[in-house]
């Protein structure tokens, strides 16, 4: 699990210094483009016809190779941010995990003590109470550490909760431990992240509630993620399209077009069904590297 913890880091870091990349190279285009400029203006202002005529020349194919430079760059610069932030969020939702579970040890021994104060003076109904409440808590967080995953735990903590504090039944049913998961951890994060907020804000609507899946045998690593409430009939041949959404203004119509792009260059896929009162968004990604090369 630190391995993990540390992978990602890495990757922080190989983002900020990819990011540090295509600045020196947007300012090396800026100050080509610059100079070729001042040459030109110079040459035009001596009235050097030939010489201003050959360095037109030079300097649109300058202007159109460093625009091309700026325009790549910016997109990497804008692509590495948005990654950025999705390992930030998965970094904090472990590190929320792991509060959580040192509370949990901390309070423990209390809660021991508590028990065997009851049973000392016979109270044991309270005693049974008692010991009921605190083993539904224990109960979430173990269903939390199924994976050996350390994001995905995180993830799925911060998940249960939201949907606790949003009155929203919250059912895991997880069974893969996640060893041999080929995605990085914050994609593969960021596909359940976008599923389960989805499926969040649905059942909220519908007042009903959220299970999601984990399974995995020797080939692949199987996810879905059930609500409450439907999707018309007519919206699921748009649903996996850019800047499709129901949500309005709320939605950028970009989550389920991300997930599909993701779980597809992993060679995976994802499929949705929709009817008797509930929607269900399911797939897989291959366990072994058959990552496509575009």
């Amino acid at each position: 699990m630190l391995d993990k913890m540390k992978d990602t880091i890495m990757n922080i870091f190989d983002i900020k210094a990819n990011a540090r990349k295509a600045a020196y190279l947007v300012m090396i285009a800026s100050w080509l483009q610059i100079i070729a400029s001042i040459v030109l203006a110079i040459l035009y202002f001596s009235g050097n016809t030939a010489s201003t005529n050959a360095m037109v020349l030079i300097l649109i194919p300058v202007i159109v190779i460093g625009n091309g430079l700026l325009m790549s760059n910016a997109w990497n610069i804008l692509s590495d941010r948005a990654r950025y932030m999705e390992m930030l969020q998965t970094i904090e939702s472990t590190q929320q995990l792991n509060t959580k579970l040192r509370v949990q040890r901390h309070d423990f021994i209390n809660h021991l003590q508590v028990v065997h104060s009851l049973i000392q003076l016979k109270e044991y109904d309270e005693a049974a109470d008692y010991i009921a409440e605190i083993y539904e808590d224990i109960r979430q967080v173990g269903e939390l550490l199924k994976t050996n995953n350390p994001a995905v735990n995180g993830l799925l903590a911060a998940k249960q909760q939201r949907a606790t504090e949003e009155n929203v039944p919250f059912h895991l049913h997880i069974t893969a431990r996640l060893d041999s998961l080929q995605v990085e951890g914050w994609e593969f994060c960021r596909i359940l992240s976008n599923l389960i907020d989805n499926a969040l804000y649905a059942a909220k609507e519908n007042e009903g509630e959220v299970h999601i899946g984990l399974r995995e045998d020797i080939n692949s690593v199987y996810f879905s993620v059930e609500n409450d409430g439907e999707i018309p009939k007519r919206n699921l041949e748009k649903i996996f399209e850019p800047g499709f959404t129901t949500k309005g203004e709320r939605g950028t119509g970009m989550g389920l077009y991300i997930i599909k792009d993701t779980v597809e260059k992993y060679k995976g896929r994802i499929q949705v069904s929709t009817g008797k009162g509930l929607t269900r968004f399911y797939g897989f990604i291959p366990l072994t590297s058959l990552k496509s090369e575009s």
